[in-house]
């Protein structure tokens, strides 16, 4: 999965975590790159990751943010944060956030319920993974 990381340098537990998690980290300057998600460190600097954060929303990219407990008002008022990890964190426990974020990132048009599928985009729909 195509990950955007802010900064760009982030710590070597998160580095290491995102390893971890089989994400394929995303160069914010490279055009034709275009990421599922986001993960933005808010464990030490703040001011330019939650600008940054805010840049990342604007264009559509669902965030997931690392958060130190002493920072965590910092997200009282913010609204673009899709999901948090605490740090210090368990890099299987971002894996998994990163993983459900993506997975639903995929199918954000697609209603299902038990057998039955609805794709809001193209109207089609399924029942046990056949058109109706």
């Amino acid at each position: 999965m195509r990950v955007l990381v802010t900064p760009a340098e982030p710590s070597s537990e998160l580095a290491d975590a995102l390893v971890l998690a089989g994400a394929d980290v995303v160069d914010p300057a490279d055009d034709g790159a275009s990421p599922v998600c986001a993960v933005v460190d808010l464990t030490s600097e703040t001011a330019s990751e939650l600008r940054q954060a805010r840049d990342l929303v604007a264009q559509g990219t669902p965030i997931v943010a690392v958060v130190a407990v002493e920072n965590l008002p910092l997200l009282e008022t913010e609204d673009w944060c899709d999901d948090l990890v605490l740090a210090p964190f368990n890099p299987i426990v971002l894996r998994v956030r990163l993983r459900l974020l993506a997975t639903q990132t995929e199918n954000e048009d697609l209603l299902s319920y038990e057998y039955l599928g609805l794709d809001t985009a193209t109207y089609l729909a399924t029942l046990a993974d056949e058109p109706v």
